[in-house]
């Protein structure tokens, strides 16, 4: 079974682990991925790591919804096409 990387707001601030979030996150509850990226500044690079994550984690997955949460600064959709290529990047589809 692969292992998922899926982020929660706060989950990387070590001062919340074992307490406010659990040490270790629990394992899959279904059959799809969501990942909800949340910066609006996220350059190339932080994209391809997000993307190798998300592609890792997700491949037992049969639906993966990627959403960004900037679109009331028109940055949400430039993000998801750079995601997009992200994704698309070294498939053999």
């Amino acid at each position: 079974m692969p292992r998922y990387r899926v982020g929660a707001s706060g989950y990387n601030y070590a001062e919340w682990k074992g307490g406010f979030y659990p040490e270790k996150i629990a394992g899959v509850t279904a059959p799809y991925g969501y990942f909800r990226l949340r910066d609006e500044g996220y350059a190339r690079e932080d994209l391809r790591r997000w993307a190798d994550a998300i592609k890792a984690g997700a491949k037992a997955c049969s639906d993966v919804f990627v959403y960004f949460k900037h679109e009331e600064k028109g940055k949400g959709p430039e993000l998801a096409r750079l995601m997009a290529d992200a994704l698309a990047a070294g498939t053999d589809d």
